[in-house]
């Protein structure tokens, strides 16, 4: 913290003349006052910490949807929650997966929403879950084609989200290696469920990948609720997270707060209700 003018420089008031004693008062705070801006640019991120937590992902409703809106997703409505306890706000945007992974893989931002261990293995994660997903094959729903396992994909034209994990095993191996042939075709940026659906609707695709949870939001969204239909799931239930960067300087402490917030709504019941305004049961009492 800055010294008072009178004590920069030490130097006695009758040592100078009045006019050299003013410029030596102001060179002296010059030189701090340019000292102190340079110190806030090299420290800018650790600064950054102490008002606020920048939260990113891609549109993933009931997860996490648009900022500002009355329901921005339930996770989103968690963090805000458990980080105003400790006066921090939320800055929460929407921005393509892969590249919100890389922002604060590199510390542009703090936490990321919607997150499994095995697509950010160096992350740091809560204690607490706060969701759970499993992917399913989507199709037209007068398609008879039904997802059997990984050789049924050679029969398909498949649209997936890049950046996305969906079994973490042999449908992520498949994906990888006919990533942007015929045969998997990936849409990266913003919106990228919506317009595979899109691709979908044309015949341009004949599956897509997606969590069941946003799927249903996603189509009701379109006015596409009676022309998809479920072809199957392709994996086991996953645990989802808020995880933080660990270049954040606070990621522990944020992830803390939420850990210590999710543990009293649920006790409290204000877990069920933030879940309800969702159409959502607590996965970890739901059948």
């Amino acid at each position: 913290m800055p010294r008072p003018l009178a004590a920069v420089g030490a130097i006695p008031a009758r040592a100078l003349p009045t006019r050299a004693l003013t410029a030596s008062i102001l060179s002296n705070t010059a030189t701090l006052l340019s000292a102190t801006l340079l110190g806030c640019a090299l420290l800018g991120p650790a600064l950054s910490w102490a008002d606020s937590v920048r939260l990113r992902a891609d549109a993933w409703y009931p997860y996490n949807g648009q900022p500002g809106a009355d329901k921005p997703g339930y996770m989103v409505e968690l963090a805000e929650r458990a980080w105003a306890k400790a006066d921090l706000a939320l800055d929460y945007q929407l921005m393509p997966w892969e590249r919100a992974i890389d922002a604060a893989r590199s510390g542009e931002i703090d936490c990321i929403v919607g997150a499994t261990p095995d697509e950010v293995p160096d992350f740091l994660f809560s204690e607490q879950i706060l969701g759970t997903d499993e992917t399913h094959v989507f199709t037209l729903i007068d398609q008879e084609w039904e997802f059997t396992g990984v050789p049924a994909f050679a029969h398909v034209r498949l649209g997936v989200v890049g950046g996305y994990a969906y079994d973490d095993d042999v449908v992520d191996r498949y994906i990888r290696e006919q990533e942007n042939t015929n045969l998997v075709q990936v849409m990266k940026g913003n919106q990228a469920l919506e317009k595979n659906l899109r691709k979908l609707m044309s015949g341009r695709i004949d599956a897509v990948l997606a969590s069941p949870a946003v799927m249903a939001s996603t189509l009701k969204q379109l006015g596409f609720q009676n022309a998809v239909r479920d072809a199957g799931a392709i994996g086991t239930v996953t645990p989802l997270y808020i995880a933080c960067s660990p270049q954040a300087l606070q990621a522990e402490r944020y992830l803390r707060l939420l850990d210590e917030y999710v543990t009293h709504a649920r006790d409290s019941g204000e877990l069920d209700a933030i879940l309800r305004r969702y159409d959502l049961n607590d996965w970890q009492t739901a059948d």
